[in-house]
């Protein structure tokens, strides 16, 4: 069936946005190697490419001979096309936000005061899109705006961006991406903040060149996104990569969730650092990246009870992930996450149980350890406006 009306107008739209990625991860790019990436006729890639020139979403890179007569232009992404991207930091009490390029630069960055508590949390987090969006806001500021992205801990559906984290309880089971989009211009798209990092890695990350790929992400839990043939899988009740509570050993130890042996109760700070406590390496169960950071210097100043702490976690991820990668053979599993600082500790344990088994792709599976920093998840936020086809969680009218 031939779509119409509004169906026809958010078509035209993903294809807008399509085409965009493609250039951002791709680019420069012709017009033929776009046809042919797509699937799309050469005269709707040339409409398209034409439309996203005359807004300066577009610009040419440069141009190349292709043979006799006219030479073919390359095109890139604008750099000063941007989206905002916001995670919202309970702990601290306040929501963080960055405008971000389809490079993965960021142009700016803030940090707002939010009570996340609040019974006025909603309307208190529509306010700060508002003003991020406002004319004034963007004002004497370089750069094209062309969304916002949310990035928040938990399952979010993808219908309408409903929360259903627990963490977030006045944000929860509310449409969050329609509440927010009509207090912005530009569309809102709120997205779990794994998947939103696993979005960042493809976009402008160390997935450009991967189709399908597995980021996890370690600190104070264990995330998980799966991207297969460059689609963002977000599975039933869109609870995909949802592997802390994953049991690894039935009389193991307890865990905050009320179950015993997840994967959460040995490889989370928390639960390393109650290790260590234990041990008597610790002196007290410590609870933060700090008291962390100190269990790992102790590590590598060849503290044996420290590093067998490490050890001991790099090893239940591992024996979490082997049967995931051997069951969805990607191309990589990207680590990623506060806690990648203390991979040296951590992979000699993982890599070890991660291949233990001797299933093909588990044992063949690169790992990639992923750069972190601490806009990291920004960036992620951002890429779920910038790419708005893979995400898909934004409101369509």
């Amino acid at each position: 069936m031939s779509p119409t009306g509004g169906s026809l107008a958010d078509l035209r739209r993903r294809n807008l946005a399509t085409l965009l990625s493609v250039i951002a991860r791709r680019g420069p790019i012709s017009r033929a190697e776009l046809t042919q990436q797509l699937g799309l006729g050469s005269a709707t890639v040339t409409g398209l490419t034409r439309e996203l020139l005359r807004e300066s979403l577009l610009a040419v890179a440069e141009t190349s001979p292709d043979g006799p007569g006219r030479p073919r232009e390359m095109l890139t992404v604008a750099r000063e096309v941007c989206a905002w991207g916001l995670t919202v930091r309970t702990q601290a009490g306040l929501v963080a936000a960055a405008r971000v390029n389809y490079q993965g630069e960021v142009l700016e960055s803030r940090e707002i005061p939010f009570d996340a508590g609040s019974a006025k949390a909603i309307d208190e987090l529509a306010r700060i899109v508002e003003d991020l969006t406002s004319p004034a806001a963007l004002a004497g500021h370089p750069g094209r705006l062309i969304g916002v992205g949310v990035a928040v801990g938990g399952p979010v559906r993808t219908a309408d961006g409903r929360v259903t984290s627990p963490t977030l309880p006045r944000l929860a089971n509310k449409p969050l991406a329609h509440l927010l989009s009509a207090h912005s211009p530009v569309p809102v798209t709120v997205e779990n903040d794994v998947n939103a990092l696993a979005l960042a890695q493809y976009l402008y990350g160390p997935a450009r060149e991967l189709r399908s790929f597995l980021t996890v992400t370690i600190g104070h839990g264990v995330g998980m996104a799966v991207v297969l043939r460059e689609q963002l899988y977000h599975g039933l009740g869109d609870a995909a990569g949802e592997i802390d509570h994953v049991q690894v050993d039935p009389d193991g130890r307890p865990c905050s969730c009320g179950s015993t042996g997840c994967l959460h109760a040995y490889t989370s700070t928390h639960a390393m650092l109650s290790a260590a406590a234990e041990s008597g390496v610790l002196t007290r169960t410590g609870s933060d990246d700090s008291d962390l950071d100190q269990l790992a210097s102790l590590a590598r100043d060849g503290d044996r009870r420290a590093a067998s702490v490490f050890a001991a976690a790099g090893r239940r991820l591992g024996q979490v992930l082997s049967p995931v990668a051997a069951a969805l053979a990607p191309e990589a599993l990207i680590v990623s996450g506060e806690g990648v600082r203390h991979w040296d500790l951590l992979g000699d344990g993982f890599e070890q149980s991660l291949r233990a088994a001797r299933l093909s792709a588990a044992v063949t599976l690169p790992v990639v350890v992923g750069e972190w920093d601490h806009l990291a998840w920004l960036r992620g936020a951002a890429a779920c406006a910038l790419h708005l086809p893979m995400s898909d969680n934004a409101p369509t009218s």
